[in-house]
């Protein structure tokens, strides 16, 4: 029926009946579009953004996707919309399904219509930045940043491609300029602590992650990376008092994790928690990294023959007590 109501224009109705279905969870494979459609229908653009979201969640497959597009972008060219607005639609509706280089094709258009907005801009560099075309991401959040100088998806994606890219230092200054635009993204705040700790600022990255925690009271990743920057430093005596705080706040995951549940704590935490001493810092090869290169994944992947991986031990044991060592702790870096 609601199709019917679909086909003869009439979106109230249609609208109506899928909302009952989403609400009681009813094929919203097919529900989603035709409510979404409807609204796009209508021009109200301010009610899709959730069914949107939840439909990109469900498992589609292309064909799924290009009926989809085909549909929506043919809605677009119904309505009345300056070009520049239909650009921006069609390109945010691309990132959405991360079709990155068709939904480019839109935002230089838009761009052209608009050459000073930054919503488009920021949507531009973003799609660059998921190509892993760098430089011409960062250079796209530096012209935003000059329009607004505290802007702050710039700002946030400036500081990630930086980071990614291994200009540590750098990546650190700007992630403290994205917190003092915003500093409620948990996630931004371990980048930055990350980046502190990659410049080799030890104290700066205790010092920040406290203050994290003075926003995200007890919060669990907080205090585990607190712990491995004291475990790092040698640090013991806080980071027994870090573990005995995880083992207080949260002594259900200590639970899970002795029983094997979870692998969210770690040895040295929990050895920590019940001896005060370390498990054993030099067995715990899994929080290290040697060029960014995971122990782990080479073990998974059978990527080292015996001596090889004799070889690098022997290597990071003899680099814990080295000052200029290059092992980067803590955090793998996403590229």
């Amino acid at each position: 029926m609601a199709y019917d109501f679909y086909d003869n224009g009439d979106y109230d109705n249609t609208i109506r009946i899928c909302l009952d279905l989403y609400d009681k969870n009813i094929k919203l494979d097919k529900v989603l579009p035709l409510l979404i459609y409807s609204y796009l229908s209508k021009g109200e653009f301010y009610n899709i953004y959730d069914y949107f979201e939840k439909y990109t969640q469900l498992n589609l497959n292309k064909v799924d996707i290009d009926k989809f597009q085909e549909e929506s972008f043919s809605i677009y060219d119904s309505l009345d919309l300056n070009d520049f607005a239909l650009n921006l639609y069609k390109a945010q509706f691309l990132i959405k399904f991360e079709r990155f280089l068709e939904a480019l094709n839109y935002l230089d258009k838009a761009i052209i219509e608009n050459p000073n907005n930054t919503e488009v801009l920021n949507l531009k560099g973003f799609a660059l930045l998921k190509l892993k075309r760098y430089k011409e991401s960062y250079d796209i959040f530096n012209r935003v940043i000059s329009i607004d100088e505290i802007n702050y998806n710039a700002w946030k994606f400036k500081s990630q491609i930086l980071f990614v890219n291994d200009y540590d230092k750098k990546a650190m200054d700007a992630f403290f300029k994205v917190l003092s635009i915003n500093n409620s993204d948990l996630f931004i705040w371990r980048e930055y602590i990350s980046s502190c700790i990659f410049s080799k600022e030890y104290e700066k990255a205790i010092f920040e992650c406290k203050r994290a925690l003075e926003i995200f009271p007890d919060n669990l990743d907080l205090l585990i990376d607190l712990f491995e920057i004291y475990l790092f430093l040698e640090d013991y005596i806080n980071s027994k008092i870090i573990a005995d705080k995880i083992a207080d706040y949260h002594p259900d995951t200590v639970d899970e994790y002795l029983e094997g549940k979870n692998k969210i704590l770690n040895d040295d935490i929990i050895s920590f928690i019940i001896d005060s001493k370390p498990y054993t810092k030099k067995d715990s090869l899994n929080k290290f990294i040697l060029d960014d290169v995971s122990f782990e994944n080479h073990f998974e992947n059978n990527q080292l023959n015996d001596d090889e991986m004799d070889d690098i031990i022997t290597k990071v044991l003899d680099s814990l007590d080295d000052e200029n060592n290059n092992i980067k702790f803590l955090f793998k870096k996403d590229r």
